[in-house]
């Protein structure tokens, strides 16, 4: 089995059509190889064949993705059987099959690579291309296929709806299909089948009265024993459809009824150290507005300051344009992240006291969970000693804020003994592709640099000043540039910069052990 998978390895690939080219007069045919790719029921060539008459031939139309080119070589038919060579530059593919009575039907057979022998199908087509829509336009129309290969084809043909034009009857049908096809599996799949065509059809303006006709049958569906993050994405969704079908007024009564919601984690208070350490953690999470997974993290990062003091815990969430443009993401959170390197391979990523840990995220029903793993990396931490003091002070005057932290007893001094102060802003509101709405003890500037400032004595008084009307204007250009390579996906760019903290940390860049933190308000 080994040696099979090295010899066809080459072959394994998601399925799409190129080189199509404009098919003779003859019978079509897609090849399946179903033990040789992951998807059983993808097509790996279209060829056509003539058969019959003085000569029999046939041709290449199409290839799968990555499927070597071919052509045909040694078409033969003889006492019901068909052979043939399909030559390439990875070798030759020598089909034989049993001819069907009917033309109409599949030629089943098998093919050897090389001493390698396996199963091929040959199936009827009156396609001329291996486009994936065209794929799962005429599997729909079958009545032989899978049901649960008919409720993908229909989700995909929705998703590319409103690109290709399609008319809205044609449409209703595909759901009509997808739910219908997704009865056998029983009611919650049936429900959530109709919850992901509304979703997908949602901002397709042109289908959107689909979209809220299965959006309503989900809010009707509701009830106690739904979670509060299941009733938030029916919501949600419906909201979307309702906007888009031009009903503000009803979408706008929808989002209040969100907002009345508790979303949060009400964890239970720290009951306090065992020791005397005044150490206080401090928690970084790499997040992002277009990131699903981030919201059980962002939810789990929200509740460590509702179970912990602030001499205790102390929070950064820094955005990243991952996997997607995010209008809370500055140069300096990206530079933070760089420090971090090759530890944040993606979001989220959280660190505690610089050490990365319980990393990985969910959906919102995963957030307790998450939060849980969060307060078990946490509380051995408060058990040690600070290996600093920290005074710090924040005042804004006009535009302007100033900072200043005096250092006490450090224990480490040197280069790599860093000072950071981190402009913070308590609440952020805006909402992006994975639907939070508000993202808590954001990073909006470094104002001593990202880099902090070298410690070389154990005792100290270090300043620092940035002025928040500056800081707007840079990061609003910023902004700009990335909305030029692709557009962010909510409404606005919130750079109001009110309800300001200042956290200070001393860092050892070497180590990445976090010495001691503080945060302080602004003033």
């Amino acid at each position: 089995m080994v040696r099979f998978y090295l010899v066809v390895g080459m072959f394994l690939s998601l399925i799409v059509s190129v080189g199509a080219v404009q098919a003779p007069a003859g019978q079509n045919y897609k090849v399946f190889m179903p033990f040789l790719i992951r998807e059983a029921n993808a097509p790996v060539w279209l060829v056509q064949l003539k058969l019959g008459g003085e000569k029999t031939s046939g041709e290449v139309l199409a290839s799968a993705n990555q499927m070597p080119k071919a052509t045909f070589e040694n078409v033969s038919v003889k006492d019901g059987t068909i052979s043939f060579d399909l030559k390439s530059k990875q070798g030759t593919f020598k089909f034989e099959g049993t001819l069907p009575k009917d033309k109409k039907e599949k030629i089943q057979g098998s093919v050897m690579i090389k001493d390698i022998v396996t199963p091929a199908i040959l199936e009827p087509t009156t396609l001329t291309s291996l486009n994936a829509y065209d794929l799962n336009k005429e599997m729909i129309a079958r009545a032989d296929q899978p049901e649960y290969e008919v409720v993908k084809a229909a989700l995909s043909l929705m998703a590319e709806a409103e690109i290709r034009k399609s008319k809205i009857e044609e449409v209703r049908s595909w759901a009509d299909k997808a739910v219908k096809a997704s009865e056998n599996y029983g009611a919650k799949w049936k429900a959530q089948i109709g919850l992901e065509i509304a979703e997908l059809l949602a901002p397709q303006k042109e289908y959107a009265p689909i979209a809220l006709q299965y959006a309503r049958q989900a809010e009707r569906s509701l009830s106690d024993n739904d979670t509060v993050a299941n009733k938030l994405k029916v919501l949600e969704i419906l909201a979307d459809a309702l906007e888009s079908s031009g009903k503000i007024d009803d979408a706008k009564e929808i989002q209040a009824k969100m907002e009345k919601m508790d979303t949060g984690i009400k964890p239970e208070p720290f009951a306090g150290r065992k020791s005397k350490s005044d150490r206080a953690v401090l928690v970084e999470l790499f997040t992002g507005t277009e990131c699903p997974p981030c919201v059980a993290a962002d939810m789990a990062f929200d509740a460590l300051p509702k179970a912990f003091k602030s001499s205790e815990v102390v929070v950064l969430q820094y955005h990243l344009h991952i996997p997607g443009p995010d209008p809370l993401t500055n140069p300096e959170s990206e530079n933070r992240a760089k420090y971090y390197g090759k530890q944040i391979e993606g979001t989220p990523a959280i660190f505690f006291n610089g050490k990365s840990a319980a990393g990985g995220g969910g959906p919102r029903d995963a957030a307790m969970e998450k939060f849980k793993e969060y307060k078990a990396v946490v509380e051995p931490l408060l058990e040690k000693g600070a290996a600093a003091s920290l005074m710090a002070s924040a005042k804004k005057v006009g535009e302007d804020v100033s900072i200043s932290v005096e250092v006490k007893d450090l224990a480490e001094v040197g280069n790599n003994i860093r000072l950071n102060m981190v402009l913070v802003e308590k609440e952020v509101r805006y909402q992006g592709g994975n639907k939070q709405k508000k993202h808590h003890h954001v990073v909006r500037s470094f104002p001593a640099g990202v880099d902090g400032i070298a410690m070389m004595e154990k005792n100290g008084k270090k300043e620092a000043k940035v002025n928040l009307e500056e800081l707007r204007k840079k990061w609003a250009s910023y902004l700009d540039q990335i909305a030029k390579e692709e557009p962010f996906s909510g409404k606005g760019r919130p750079l109001n910069f009110t309800d300001l903290l200042v956290v200070v940390f001393i860092q050892n860049m070497a180590t990445g052990e976090i010495l001691q933190s503080a945060q302080v308000p602004v003033n």
